[in-house]
């Protein structure tokens, strides 16, 4: 699971100019970095990586209780763009008996705007499809009566549906909106295309 779908409980702060839709929340608090912490993560992720800037870091810990950071992720500088909306990598890292790992990336997409929340997405669903969705998730619809989470009010993260049997069925998509799942296929027989074909509450 994502480091933004960790528990309310757990505590962030930005490290960059512009505010971060990931630390909002009445459980936010102060949490720093030392410099030479930040300037190693910069060059572990982005740099390292992909041969671009970091835009900014969010550094969380487990409780208010902690003093120091165990989780972090890394927004990098836009590598593209889809539609003029700005792609980005966001590399995940956690802190291991003292030493930063980042082993895992993902991409994310903000709409034209640049007022929407990112929209996280894994590096094997396409920008275009990510969009797609982002628009519709934007929409904040129903679902046969039931809401679907406003994606300017929710961090969604997009993954490939796992069938019961642990087998990928790659016409559906997940977006995981805080607290619910919606089922997306990009199967479709009629002219709206993707399209919501289920959602659920996280249990």
């Amino acid at each position: 699971m994502l480091l933004k779908s960790l528990l309310p409980s757990v505590v962030c702060s930005v490290l960059s100019l512009q505010s971060m839709e990931l630390c909002a929340g009445p459980n936010s608090s102060s949490l720093r970095l030392t410099s030479a912490e930040r300037q190693f993560l910069e060059l572990k992720t982005c740099r390292e990586k992909f041969d671009i800037g970091t835009e900014k870091i969010v550094a969380r810990k487990q409780s208010e209780l902690s003093a120091e950071a165990f989780y972090a992720e890394v927004l990098c500088q836009p590598h593209s763009h889809y539609k003029d909306s700005p792609i980005h990598h966001i590399v995940f890292c956690d802190k291991d008996k003292g030493v930063w790992q980042c082993l895992r990336s993902e991409q994310a997409i903000r709409l034209i705007d640049g007022k929407q929340p990112l929209v996280y997405f894994e590096n094997d669903i396409d920008a275009a499809t990510a969009h797609d969705i982002a628009l519709i998730l934007r929409a904040g619809n129903y679902y046969q009566g039931e809401e679907i989470p406003d994606a300017q009010k929710s961090v969604c993260n997009i993954t490939r549906h796992v069938g019961s049997d642990e087998s990928e069925m790659h016409d559906v998509l997940v977006a995981t909106c805080g607290d619910r799942e919606i089922f997306i296929s990009t199967w479709c027989p009629q002219k709206e295309c993707p399209r919501i074909i289920g959602s659920r509450p996280i249990t």
